[in-house]
């Protein structure tokens, strides 16, 4: 794939995970954004993957790259990324229903897996990397459009902010 802003792309599913209710203090949740990154990174740009179910694409190996990267078992991985999801599962209201990045999401009545999970954020990641991408005008323009200036959370495709917003803990001036 084309290369990433890395640190746009962590904003982006740090905002995804946050919004579903996986919290950052579940080492699942760096796990889970890890694997994001490493999955869109491996995607080969000239195969058409339209006719593909990615869950089925989705490869064990990401945990064992998360795992040498921070010297840890496959099977830690694993774990604390089902630690993360059962605590956003036991804490969701099943169809409830939220927005992210533009996109209704709702929670499902049966847990997620991994698998499932890590897919969902990567479709919401390559929502936004896509989104970006069709931007013709300058960063700083594209940063107005998707991050509050005060408090610089991610708004998503259709809304917009002027530093102005009810939301925001650190109104501009």
């Amino acid at each position: 794939m084309k290369s990433l802003n890395r640190p746009k792309l962590y904003r982006a599913i740090n905002y995804i995970l946050l919004e579903l209710g996986i919290k950052p203090s579940y080492k699942g949740y760096f796990y889970i954004r890890e694997a994001v990154v490493l999955f869109i990174e491996s995607l080969d740009p000239d195969v058409d993957y339209s006719s593909v179910d990615i869950k089925e694409i989705i490869p064990k190996a990401l945990y064992i790259d998360i795992g040498k990267r921070l010297s840890i078992t496959i099977e830690n991985v694993e774990k604390s990324i089902r630690v993360a999801i059962n605590n956003m599962w036991q804490t969701a209201d099943a169809g409830k229903e939220i927005t992210i990045l533009g996109r209704k999401y709702t929670f499902p009545k049966q847990k997620h897996t991994n698998t499932q999970i890590i897919y969902t954020v990567f479709q919401y990641a390559i929502d936004y990397i896509e989104f970006e991408e069709e931007r013709t005008f300058s960063p700083e323009a594209f940063n107005n459009i998707l991050f509050c200036k005060g408090c610089e959370k991610l708004l998503g495709h259709f809304s917009s902010c002027d530093g102005n917003c009810d939301t925001c803990p650190k109104k501009v001036k």
